[in-house]
């Protein structure tokens, strides 16, 4: 890619961030902000931890007694009985033929281990440090998040697009290409900016060559 394709798609580019800056406007802080808010390692390391406090909880639960309960229920309908049956009251006979037969049994158990050779409570020890552990690397991607967030601090004040727009942009035609005669990294280049031509030395001597440009 020559040097007037490269600064043809670096205006496109610039031209795309303005007016894309016009919709919504982000502070170098905001972006900071939403990069630690979305940080993936240390989401990763909440959700840990999250976990972590969880298998504490489960261990020291396996401390206390469970209980358990059962009930079953079974009901017989025979609409055609070959017997009944029939009782005296009162110098009266009263007979009756049971249609619907009923029975069901309930239970309820409880464990409670009282002793395991300590196992249980090693199993809370060994997650209460793991919690901590998990708390620990929270804490350390946090700040490595936020430390590399204050390597793009801003130098200056933010400018409003409006201070953008004053400033004269404007666009060249390389017409010649040379390396520099004294250093081996650098490229003399004549551009023609339209209402004169200037002589601009860069550093791209490594990465391009002078017909490429």
């Amino acid at each position: 890619m020559n040097i007037k394709k490269k600064t043809a798609l670096c205006a496109a580019l610039l031209m795309m961030a303005c007016s894309h800056g016009l919709a919504k406007q982000w502070t170098l802080r905001e972006c900071i902000d939403y990069a630690l808010q979305n940080n993936i390692s240390l989401q990763k390391s909440r959700l840990n931890k999250l976990s972590a406090q969880e298998d504490v909880l489960q261990s020291r639960a396996a401390l206390l007694p469970s209980l358990s309960a059962s009930t079953s229920q079974n009901a017989t309908f025979r609409p055609w009985p070959e017997t009944g049956s029939a009782i005296v009251a009162d110098g009266y006979v009263q007979q009756s033929v049971d249609k619907v037969y009923y029975n069901g049994t309930y239970g309820i158990s409880s464990n409670w281990t009282v002793w395991n050779g300590g196992r249980n409570t090693n199993t809370i020890r060994l997650n209460e440090k793991a919690e901590e552990l998990a708390e620990l690397e929270e804490l350390r991607q946090k700040a490595l998040a936020e430390a590399e967030g204050k390597k793009y601090e801003p130098v200056k004040e933010d400018i409003e697009f409006d201070d953008f727009a004053k400033v004269d942009l404007r666009s060249g035609v390389i017409t010649k290409a040379e390396k520099h005669p004294k250093a081996d990294k650098l490229l003399v280049f004549e551009v023609d900016l339209g209402f004169e031509k200037r002589t601009i030395v860069s550093g791209v001597a490594e990465h391009f060559k002078p017909e490429e440009c």
